[in-house]
């Protein structure tokens, strides 16, 4: 569990609104929720540990034409992020041994969606899932180990735009998400 935690939302174009409706299930054995609702800058001390797994999620809302942005990034130079480019959602898991990139197999369509990534230790190996409305729509595995981020470093969940060390190549801070995101849950 990392000691520090710091948490930035954009300010612009973020529904206040907290929607009742339930994100993904959960993944089996998880035990902690944490919830983030947008308005301005949230710091919290602890996060729902991923050593063991788990998923974050981004209820959003599509735009029309060209959608495109980083929905969140948890981490600085090791972590996980989940972004938009080309009407296609992606994960990029970044580690020691590397990054590894997640495209989902259909574009996203405009409206209202859950999206994000499921995380699966197995063995040696992780397990990554880019995940829209509850299914798993792509996937890979690498040599990859949780937790992603360093105990000895705050880590920082940057949602909506990316505010530092992008955890990937393939997109550029800030990178800021051009539709509207309403919350984002980490479960684990």
């Amino acid at each position: 569990m990392p000691h520090g935690f710091e948490c930035r939302w954009r300010s612009a174009d973020f529904d206040p609104a907290t929607p009742d409706d339930a994100f993904a299930q959960k993944p089996a054995g998880s035990t902690e929720t944490t919830v983030f609702s947008p308005g301005g800058e949230h710091a919290v001390e602890t996060l729902p540990t991923l050593s063991g797994g788990g998923s974050i999620t981004a209820d959003i809302d599509v735009p029309e034409t060209d959608p495109r942005g980083l929905l969140f990034a948890l981490g600085n130079r090791c972590g996980v992020a989940v972004y938009v480019i080309g009407s296609r959602l992606r994960v990029a898991v970044t580690t020691a041994s590397g990054t590894l990139h997640v495209r989902a197999d259909r574009i996203l369509t405009p409206g209202r969606h859950r999206v994000g990534c499921v995380l699966r230790p197995a063995g040696e190996n992780l397990h990554v899932g880019a995940m829209l409305d509850g299914a798993v729509v792509g996937g890979g595995r690498g040599e990859h180990r949780l937790p992603l981020s360093d105990p000895h470093e705050p880590t920082i969940l940057s949602v909506g735009y990316d505010c530092g060390l992008p955890l990937g190549t393939r997109y550029q801070p800030p990178f800021t998400w051009n539709g509207t995101l309403h919350r984002l849950s980490i479960d684990a």
